[in-house]
């Protein structure tokens, strides 16, 4: 009996040494996985600063990122469209136009990686604002600002829709400055911005559309939530001359807001 005591006593002392020994192995390798990942991240880190340090401008910066190879991490293809919003966030659109002659490329740069976040979207705004055109009369004219590449609310809707980038990507688009279109006063019903407005001219294209919308037109803008608060929207749309609808915030990612043309 001793002797059963004394081996079962030894056989749990050594399964307990086991077990320590395979969990200090387990944590070991989960040590190593996360210091792997961090060096990793620190090297993209530093190679996203080392590319911007060798970059003389914005525009070239981008050029050299995406020209990066091998292809591009995660982190750094954020970090390029990072690059790009803020572009689009601080400057005006005769710099923006400028710079897409020169870089033609970075149009398609910019909506590929829109196109990729937008599988993680709780909603897509372009189909948000296809739902509420369509349900207005189909004799209505749309102006679409910033229709980007695709501009699929013309391909989509029965509507007449005015397609305005500041590139041409296809035959439905005219290529101008959202604050200069060549749209006639009151000519349209409902004018649009999906994920277009902002920037440092948010007021002239506001003015703009204000001038193109006939009264009591609609503007239905959708926009992130992180380009401004939804009171400052509000602010500058009622300055051009608008009244605020409706206004949703639920998804946490846009604004969607709908205003009516005083007047």
């Amino acid at each position: 009996k001793k002797s059963f005591f004394f081996n079962s006593l030894m056989a749990r002392a050594f399964l307990k040494r086991r077990a320590t020994s395979e969990a200090l192995h387990a944590e070991e390798q989960r040590g190593l996985v996360i210091l792997a990942n961090n060096e990793a991240r620190d090297m993209e880190d530093e190679e996203e600063v080392n590319v911007k340090r060798r970059c003389p401008s914005p525009e070239v910066c981008l050029d050299r990122m995406s020209l990066h190879a091998p292809p591009l991490s995660d982190h750094l293809v954020s970090a390029r469209f990072r690059l790009l919003q803020n572009k689009f966030s601080t400057a005006p659109g005769s710099v923006l136009q400028e710079m897409f002659e020169k870089h033609p490329h970075l149009f398609d740069l910019y909506h590929d990686e829109l196109l990729r976040q937008s599988r993680t979207w709780p909603f897509l705004p372009v189909e948000r604002v296809a739902t509420f055109i369509n349900s207005l009369p189909s004799h209505f004219v749309v102006a679409d600002f910033g229709c980007g590449r695709e501009a699929r609310l013309a391909r989509s809707l029965p509507h007449i829709v005015h397609s305005f980038d500041l590139v041409a990507a296809s035959r439905h688009v005219v290529a101008c400055n959202m604050s200069a279109t060549p749209l006639v006063e009151q000519s349209v019903d409902v004018a649009v911005f999906c994920l277009s407005l902002g920037g440092p001219e948010i007021k002239l294209h506001l003015a703009e559309a204000a001038r193109v919308l006939r009264p009591a037109g609609r503007l239905k803008i959708v926009k992130f939530a992180t380009t401004g608060s939804a009171e400052a929207l509000a602010a500058a749309a009622n300055a051009a001359g608008f009244e605020l609808s409706c206004l949703d915030t639920s998804s946490g990612l846009f604004i969607d807001a709908l205003f009516y043309r005083r007047g």
